[in-house]
């Protein structure tokens, strides 16, 4: 039984650490996109090939955290959208004009 133990939180242990990571990057929406991804490939994998295989009073359990994670990750693809459609809007808005070209002091 220790083994289904570590099995079950190995994984909510990577959760704990690597969601924090996560929000403390940069915006950077390929970066963020791609760590999504690997998630929920993630977890699709452990429903589909893991929970059916642990026993009775784990199988619930297991698939309960699962479904936990995915919710944590809708969340934060609803923060990267939000986040995408701010800095869409900033961007057509022109708030995000820099100088290009700017080589020396501003002129007196």
């Amino acid at each position: 039984m220790t083994f289904v133990r570590a099995l079950l939180l190995i994984p909510l242990c990577l959760l704990v650490w690597f969601l924090p990571g996560c929000s403390a990057l940069r915006p950077v929406p390929s970066t963020q996109q791609a760590l999504f991804s690997v998630g929920t490939n993630t977890v699709g994998v452990l429903q589909t090939y893991v929970v059916p295989l642990l026993p009775t009073p784990w199988g619930p359990l297991a698939a309960g955290a699962l479904a936990t994670a995915t919710a944590v990750l809708a969340a934060w693809n609803a923060r990267q959208q939000r986040s995408l459609s701010q800095l869409h809007d900033r961007v057509v808005n022109g708030a995000a004009k820099v100088p290009v070209n700017v080589t020396g002091p501003p002129p007196a």
